[in-house]
């Protein structure tokens, strides 16, 4: 028996609750209800709701309000920034009809279009696109405008360095001509070198050495002006390169060639008098020798000489070092000029030939005697 009160007492108990918690329920929402009709009157006024019109239609100026505070600033929400704009302006246009139960107040976009009234969820597909095409309209004017100004700091620092600029394009050409052992020569230095002289140029503009280690390291670490310097420095050099590979060369005529161009003609004559192969050395610790010549069996190491003037003894000198250094069979040094006779007695003493200016204009017979 008292068992049986104690359910009875506790079942009253659980009533007087769950009536105190619905009149509690009910009296919140008559609340939410009148605080939602007061915002809406201090915000809408006697805004007038055209059912004749859709509910997008009949929204329009609200929509474009929020449209306008669509940016591409979007911080750490930004997955669901569109979703987040688009709710906000669902719960404005919801104020706007009087409709407060359809509001999404802070709940996801997702969740609230799962028991909206379809004609609200046709709106909120509407107004995310209008929102999306509008970011998107964003950026790539944000893109536009960052891509001016990296052009402009291009030409500055292109304007401001363009001695080593100069430089660089004389560089790379003697690299890039560098004939290899298969007779192709060397564009791989090209990328190199304008990756060199891009970091010289940020260290001059006080980029320290940290920062160029993080460029090394990872090619999205470097500023985006950097990136297309280096780009521009590529395309510039292609140009030069063509322009310098295009202009004819005459066997008898090499006084404008450059040291480079010299060699370059030397190789090509070379290769037409029957040389197996013709490679050029590094430009720098080149051990006295400009090329290295196959034929017959045979390793000739050849020093090129485009001078003004008559070639000494300290070119037959090093040649006859870089003999050793490459494992040569005999030195030759050309020049487009003529030989001092002290070169010409060490040259006979030490079995190195010589081929000067007037040599050049018969270079099959030079090359074959």
């Amino acid at each position: 028996m008292p068992e049986i009160l104690l359910l009875i007492v506790i079942g009253i108990i659980w009533g007087f609750v769950k009536i105190s918690e619905s009149v509690s329920n009910g009296s919140k929402a008559i609340q939410d209800s009148k605080k939602f009709d007061e915002e809406r009157l201090k915000k809408f006024g006697d805004r007038k709701i055209d059912a004749t019109q859709s509910l997008f239609e009949r929204n329009k100026d609200i929509i474009e309000k929020h449209k306008k505070d669509v940016s591409t600033s979007e911080s750490r929400y930004r997955y669901y920034y569109i979703d987040n704009m688009t709710r906000d302006c669902i719960n404005e246009i919801c104020m706007a009809e009087g409709q407060n139960k359809i509001r999404p107040n802070y709940t996801y976009l997702s969740t609230w279009k799962m028991s909206a009234p379809q004609e609200w969820k046709e709106l909120s597909l509407q107004i995310e696109q209008i929102f999306s095409n509008r970011q998107k309209e964003l950026k790539e004017i944000e893109r536009k405008q960052t891509e001016v100004l990296q052009k402009e700091v291009v030409l500055s620092l292109s304007s401001k360095y363009a001695d080593l600029m100069n430089q660089f394009n004389e560089i790379t050409y003697r690299k890039v001509t560098t004939i290899d052992a298969y007779g192709e020569e060397n564009w791989d230095a090209l990328d190199k070198e304008a990756t060199l002289l891009v970091e010289k140029i940020g260290k001059r503009e006080g980029n320290g050495d940290d920062d160029i280690k993080r460029w090394r390291k990872s090619s999205w670490a470097m500023p985006e002006e950097y990136k297309k310097l280096s780009e521009n420095l590529v395309i510039k050099f292609k140009d030069y390169y063509r322009i310098r590979k295009s202009k004819p060369i005459e066997s008898g005529n090499v006084t404008e060639m450059s040291g480079i161009d010299f060699e370059n003609h030397l190789a090509d004559l070379l290769k037409k008098n029957g040389f197996d192969s013709v490679t050029g050395t590094p430009k720098t610790g080149d051990q006295g020798a400009d090329l290295i010549a196959k034929r017959n069996g045979k390793t000739i190491i050849i020093q090129a000489k485009r001078y003004a003037g008559t070639v000494g003894n300290k070119a037959v000198q090093e040649v006859i070092g870089a003999i050793n250094f490459y494992n040569g069979d005999e030195g030759w040094v050309i020049t487009n000029s003529s030989f001092t006779k002290s070169a010409r007695e060490l040259a006979n003493k030490s079995g190195i030939k010589l081929i000067d200016g007037t040599d050049m204009q018969q270079f099959s017979h030079a090359v074959n005697k």
